[in-house]
């Protein structure tokens, strides 16, 4: 499972690399622009958005490998559950099958661009269903990322501070949610900030899957250590008497009866009386 959770991990920073870029890179207008202000990007990035498009289908699968690589190492914690992990890797899912449909909407605006800017209505409707679209990904983020913190609290599997991390991007999340009702500046600002929160913690949480097999020598070898000395400390040593009884009982060649002095059994008055071969009785206490 260790070489898996390696190229989930490295899925994972692919993702944020491309994604993170497509993100900030990519000058889309509100969702509330103009016709005018539509077509004038539909006509403008054309290439961009082909190329945008394409990388999008592309990094889909990579964070669905990511979640499933996420799922695996929450399941693998010390007091690890089942709802919490599922629902991280619920969400990661569906959130990669949104994410390609969106860049496959992109990649059709990019090949229509010059067609769609002559018909401005078709171009804003286009673009519209677009944004309903990337907005209809926030609550399958939320999902991720709740699951993941509670996850991360559960299993112990990454740190508390994590968590945190996860809870405030599953929040802004969901308050992205009201850009289908409203759309104004401090909701611009909450999309930056939430893209920063997400995209960081998916960061975070990818460098922990490429370090979890030298996590799991370190510890493994801890105990390991561990072990060794407690178990060198625990044996205590025999006397030289206790050796010779020990050995003259162990060994199958050496055959007797036993012998009861009448002390009884709190004392120690038993003796085994073994013959020895040609050298006579040997009397051994136990």
């Amino acid at each position: 499972m260790t070489p898996f959770r390696r190229f989930s991990g490295l899925s994972g920073l692919a993702f944020v690399v491309v994604f993170g870029g497509i993100q900030f890179t990519s000058g889309e207008p509100s969702r509330s622009a103009s016709q005018e202000e539509i077509t004038r990007y539909l006509a403008g990035h054309q290439t961009s958005n082909e190329v945008g498009g394409v990388l999008a289908v592309l990094v889909s699968g990579f964070l669905a490998l990511f979640a499933i690589g996420v799922w695996t190492l929450f399941r693998s914690g010390r007091d690890a559950g089942t709802a919490w992990p599922m629902t991280a890797l619920v969400g990661g899912v569906v959130m990669s099958v949104n994410l390609a449909f969106l860049g496959a909407s992109i990649a059709a605006q990019g090949l229509l661009g010059d067609k769609l800017a002559a018909q401005p209505v078709l171009a804003q409707a286009v673009f519209v269903s677009e944004q309903t679209l990337g907005t209809a990904i926030l609550p399958f983020i939320a999902l991720l990322l709740l699951g993941a913190g509670m996850a991360a609290l559960e299993s112990g599997a990454m740190p508390a501070w994590t968590a945190w991390l996860a809870f405030a991007g599953a929040a802004l999340s969901v308050v992205l949610t009201l850009q289908l009702a409203y759309a104004g500046p401090v909701l611009v600002a909450v999309g930056v900030v939430h893209a920063l929160a997400a995209i960081g913690w998916i960061a975070v949480a990818s460098v922990y899957l490429l370090l979890s097999e030298r996590r799991a020598m370190v510890a493994s070898a801890g105990i390991a250590s561990r072990s060794t000395l407690v178990s060198g400390r625990s044996q205590p040593k025999m006397s030289r008497r206790q050796s010779e009884s020990v050995a003259l009982t162990s060994d199958p060649s050496v055959q007797g009866d036993r012998i009861d002095h009448g002390g009884g059994q709190d004392q120690c008055c038993a003796c085994a009386v073994r013959e020895h071969g040609p050298q006579g009785y040997i009397v051994g206490h136990q």
